[in-house]
C-alpha cells in the first residue's frame, strides 16, 4: 500500500506546471525571423481578442452605469497600445538575443512584419469596412452615416499605425 501512496505523491518545486509551461516555452523566441514572427502574431492576436473583450465590458459597463464609453475607451486603448509596446520590445530583444546565440541572420523587418500580420488583417477589414460605409453614406446623403465610416476607417488606420510602431520597435529592440 505504501508503494502506491509514494507512486502518485506530488512533488511541487514552485514552478509552472504543465499547460502553462509547456505555452510560455512555446512562445518563447528562439531566433528564427520567421518562427518568431509568427508566434509574436499568436500574441498580437491574443491581445486583439483581450481588446475586443475589454471594449465589449466597456459597453456594458456604459449601459448600465453611464461611463462614457469614448473617455474609458481612450484610456484603455492608450494603456493597452503602451502595454503592448513594453512587451514588444522585450519579445524583440529576447528574439535578438536568441538569434546572435545561435549565429542567425537578425531581420527586425521580417520578424516585426510576420509579427503584425494579425494587425495588418484587422487593418485591411476595418479600411474596407470603412469605405464601403462611406460609400453608402455618400449614396444616402447621411451624415450620420458617414461620421460612423469615418470613424471606422480611423480605426483601420490605427491599426496600421500599430503594424508600423511594430516594426520600428523591432528594428530598435533587434539591433
Amino acid at each position: 500500500m505504501r508503494e502506491f501512496r509514494d507512486e502518485f505523491k506530488s512533488e511541487y518545486s514552485g514552478a509552472p506546471s504543465g499547460r502553462r509551461q509547456r505555452v510560455v516555452e512555446w512562445l518563447r523566441p528562439r531566433g528564427g525571423t520567421l518562427t518568431d514572427g509568427a508566434r509574436l502574431a499568436v500574441i498580437n492576436l491574443a491581445l486583439i481578442v483581450l481588446a475586443a473583450l475589454a471594449f465589449f465590458a466597456l459597453r456594458l459597463l456604459d449601459h448600465f452605469v453611464g461611463l462614457p464609453l469614448l473617455f474609458s475607451g481612450f484610456f484603455i486603448a492608450l494603456v493597452l497600445i503602451g502595454a503592448a509596446a513594453w512587451f514588444w520590445h522585450r519579445y524583440a530583444t529576447a528574439h535578438g538575443r536568441a538569434a546572435r546565440e545561435r549565429s542567425r541572420d537578425r531581420r527586425p523587418d521580417l520578424f516585426g512584419g510576420v509579427g503584425a500580420l494579425p494587425f495588418v488583417f484587422v487593418g485591411v477589414l476595418q479600411t474596407v469596412n470603412g469605405v464601403v460605409r462611406l460609400l453608402f453614406a455618400m449614396v444616402t446623403f447621411s451624415a450620420h452615416r458617414a461620421l460612423g465610416a469615418l470613424a471606422t476607417l480611423g480605426v483601420g488606420l490605427a491599426f496600421f499605425a500599430l503594424v508600423v510602431a511594430l516594426i520600428v520597435i523591432a528594428r530598435d529592440a533587434v539591433e
